[in-house]
């Protein structure tokens, strides 16, 4: 009986920490395209203000 408790016990635990590197890996993923979509915007506002300067209007700043 106790076996089977020990086993119960260790598979919540193994339960648990397999839920909590889930919840990890999401909250990661989320950041990482969050840092991503904040990169391509940094590198789309940086492109038009190249172009303003050059003279060129053939981008458009679109917020």
């Amino acid at each position: 009986m106790q076996a089977i408790e020990q086993c119960t016990q260790l598979l919540m635990i193994c339960q648990c920490a397999f839920d909590k590197r889930l919840r990890f890996c999401a909250v990661q993923q989320r950041q990482q395209r969050h840092f991503l979509e904040l990169k391509v915007r940094l590198q789309f506002i940086r492109e038009c203000l190249d172009c303003l300067l050059a003279g060129s209007s053939h981008h458009f700043l679109i917020a």
